[in-house]
C-alpha cells in the first residue's frame, strides 16, 4: 500500500509485496549492483553448467533487471522477468531492454512457457512472510519448471538476520540522505525494516519513507516446503564460507531441482 501524508513532499510506502514502488533506485544502488558480479559468477559456475540448454529462463522477483541483463549478455534464448512492484520492472525495462516484463505475484505467478532455470536473488523470497507464502511460491516455480529444470534462490541465514539486518545504517550523498533501522525479533524471526529516504529534486528535497518485513527460515523448513511443493534440494552454499563473497555474511544460497 502507497499512502500521501499530510505533509507536503512526503510519500509513506508501507506493507505488501510491491512496497518498492519508489525505492528503486536506492535498492539499485546500494543492494542490486554490489552483489551482481558475484553472484552471477556463482549462477554461471556452480549452476547454470548443470543445464543442458540455455533456452529460458525466468528471473522471479527480478527487481531492477540487473540479473535480467546478464542471462542476455550470457546467451540465454528467453529472459522473462517477473515482478509485482511497477517501479522496479520500468527500471529493469531500461537495463535489460530485451527481457520479456510481467507484473505478477511470486506466490501466484505463471508463464505459458516452462523454463530451464528460475531465479529469485536478493532477499527476495524472505519478503514471504509465512510458511504458507513460500510454499505458494515453490508451487508455482514447480509448475514453471521444465523436469530437471533448476530453481536458484537466496534467503537469510540467522546470522543474517541477527547481525546484518539488525541495527540502524546511514547513507548521506550530495544529492541523496538515507536512514533507516532494521529490528529483528527473536520470537516472530521476523526483520522489520524502516527507511526514511531525502532526495534532491529541482533544488528541492522530497521525502519518502519505507516500510519492509522480512521472515528467516531454517534450512531444514526451507528443504521440507520444497519437498512438499514437488521440488528437491540440490545444494545448499553459505555465501561466505563456501563462495567467499567478501562483503556477504548470513545468507544462504539454494539450488533445487523439479
Amino acid at each position: 500500500m502507497t499512502r500521501e501524508s499530510s505533509g507536503r513532499g512526503v510519500t509513506l510506502h508501507e506493507g505488501g509485496l510491491n512496497s518498492y514502488d519508489g525505492f528503486s533506485w536506492f535498492y539499485d544502488t546500494y543492494f542490486a549492483l554490489p552483489i551482481i558480479e558475484p553472484l552471477w559468477k556463482f549462477i554461471e559456475n556452480k549452476c547454470v553448467r548443470r543445464l543442458a540448454s540455455k533456452e529460458l529462463v525466468i528471473d522471479l522477483c527480478c527487481g531492477t533487471g540487473r540479473l535480467a541483463n546478464k542471462f542476455l549478455s550470457g546467451g540465454w534464448l528467453s529472459v522473462i522477468c517477473i515482478d509485482l512492484s511497477t517501479d522496479q520492472l520500468a527500471f529493469a525495462r531500461c537495463v535489460a531492454p530485451d527481457a520479456t516484463f510481467s507484473c505478477q505475484d511470486a506466490r501466484s505467478f505463471s508463464w505459458h512457457e516452462q523454463a530451464n532455470l528460475v531465479v529469485s536473488m536478493c532477499d527476495s523470497l524472505a519478503h514471504m512472510c509465512s510458511t504458507d507464502d513460500l510454499l505458494a511460491v515453490f508451487k508455482s516455480v514447480c509448475r514453471a519448471l521444465k523436469p530437471g529444470g533448476l530453481f536458484i534462490f537466496d534467503l537469510n541465514d540467522d546470522q543474517g538476520v541477527s547481525e546484518r539486518r539488525n541495527g540502524p545504517f546511514n547513507i548521506a550523498r550530495s544529492d541523496h540522505v538515507a536512514t533507516g533501522m532494521s529490528v529483528y525479533n527473536y520470537e516472530t524471526r521476523r526483520t522489520n525494516l524502516n527507511v526514511t529516504l531525502f532526495s534532491l529534486a529541482d533544488e528541492r528535497w522530497i521525502r519518502a519513507d519505507f516500510a519492509f518485513e522480512q521472515t528467516y527460515y531454517e534450512r531444514p523448513l526451507v528443504e521440507k516446503l520444497l519437498r512438499d511443493a514437488g521440488l528437491s534440494l540440490v545444494d545448499c552454499f553459505d555465501t561466505k564460507l563456501d563462495l567467499k563473497f567478501d562483503f556477504e555474511l548470513g545468507r544462504r544460497m539454494y539450488v533445487a531441482t523439479r
